[in-house]
């Protein structure tokens, strides 16, 4: 299989800057939503109780703009990967080898999130149990 180097060529920068825009703000809003609001605010989290494969995310942003990379790798070890998504959305690649990509991208965020549950769950930040999640509330009704 050939490797695929990413050049200066194969960026539309644009809509890679748009989206690098869109990201910010969305992070910027999430972070700020973490530090204000009393509870989560993933949905996967808050339906099932089980921490999603992006729980840690914001605060491993978190930790790494305050300089602490070894915090932000313990919160989530796949925070570098989020600036590198727009270059992969909007390369001019070949759709076969972005599509490889995307593919490469998403086994590993489910290869750590397995190994994270398996590691940390439920005991240990961020990948705690949610007891009040809308599965736990039914769970104790229908008991």
């Amino acid at each position: 299989m050939p490797i695929v180097i990413i050049t200066k060529n194969m960026i539309k920068s644009k809509p890679v800057l748009s989206l690098y825009l869109k990201l910010a703000i969305f992070g910027g809003v999430a972070i700020a939503a973490s530090l204000v609001l009393p509870f989560s605010i993933s949905i996967f989290y808050v339906a099932t109780g089980v921490p999603c494969p992006a729980c840690g995310m914001s605060r491993a942003f978190m930790r790494f703009f305050r300089g602490d990379l070894f915090g932000a790798l313990f919160y989530h070890p796949l925070f570098f990967l989020i600036p590198l998504i727009p270059l992969l959305a909007y390369s001019r690649m070949p759709k076969k080898a972005r599509n490889i990509g995307w593919l490469a991208i998403g086994c590993l965020f489910l290869a750590v999130w397995i190994i994270r549950l398996i590691l940390f769950f439920p005991h240990t930040a961020p990948m705690i149990y949610n007891e009040n999640s809308l599965f736990e509330l039914l769970r104790r009704v229908l008991r």
